[in-house]
C-alpha cells in the first residue's frame, strides 16, 4: 500500500513539473549595479540612455560607430545613476531634503528665465522626451547634490580667529590704511 501512494504521488510531481514546463519565464529587469543597499536596474538605464539613443538613431552613424557611442553613453549615465544613489543616500544620512515649493521655485526661475508659460514649457520638455514630473525629480536632485556638497564644503572649512589672525599680519602691508604719496616734479614756463 505504501509503494502505491509513493508512485501516485510521484506520478503527480511527474505530472506538475510537465504543467509547469510549459510556462515560460521572463526577465522582466536585471540589475546592473548595486551601490551600498540601493540597486540600479538596467529599466532605470535604459530609460535614462533613451534621449541619447534617439539622437544617435538620427545622426546618420555607422553601425560601428553606434555601438562605440552607445556602450561609452551607457557607461557615462551608469556613472551618473551610481553618484546619484550615492548623493541621495548621503542626503539621508545628513537629513539634507528639498521641498516641493523649492522645485516649484527653480521650475518658475526657469519659465521666467527663458520666457515660456507653462504650456510652452511643457511642449518644451516634451520635445526633450521628458515629462513634467520627470524634470522636477531631476532639478530636485539637482538642488539636493548642490546641497549636499555645500554641506561637504562647510563641514571641511573651518576658519578660525587665529587663522584670520596670522593672514592679517602676513597681509598687514595690503590692510594697513596708510596714504601713499607719490611726489612729481613739473617744470612750471620755462
Amino acid at each position: 500500500m505504501k509503494k502505491k501512494i509513493n508512485g501516485v504521488i510521484f506520478s503527480l510531481i511527474i505530472l506538475c513539473f510537465g504543467f509547469c514546463g510549459s510556462i515560460s519565464a521572463e526577465v522582466i529587469d536585471r540589475i546592473v549595479a548595486i551601490v551600498n543597499n540601493d540597486i540600479v536596474t538596467l529599466a532605470q538605464l535604459s530609460k535614462e540612455t533613451e534621449p541619447y539613443i534617439k539622437n544617435m538613431e538620427s545622426s546618420g552613424y555607422s553601425d560601428e560607430k553606434k555601438k562605440e557611442s552607445l556602450k561609452q553613453i551607457n557607461n557615462k549615465i551608469l556613472m551618473a545613476l551610481i553618484d546619484r544613489s550615492l548623493t541621495q543616500q548621503e542626503a539621508q544620512k545628513y537629513q539634507i531634503n528639498v521641498s516641493d515649493i523649492e522645485v516649484d521655485n527653480a521650475l518658475e526661475n526657469v519659465k521666467k528665465a527663458r520666457s515660456l508659460s507653462q504650456e510652452e514649457f511643457e511642449n518644451a520638455l516634451n520635445k526633450e522626451g521628458l515629462t513634467l514630473k520627470e524634470y522636477r525629480e531631476n532639478v530636485q536632485k539637482q538642488i539636493l547634490q548642490s546641497r549636499l556638497i555645500n554641506h561637504a564644503v562647510k563641514s571641511k572649512v573651518i576658519i578660525t580667529e587665529s587663522d584670520i589672525k596670522n593672514y592679517y599680519d602676513v597681509n598687514a602691508e595690503k590692510y594697513s590704511g596708510k596714504k601713499k604719496v607719490s611726489l612729481k616734479k613739473y617744470p612750471y614756463g620755462q
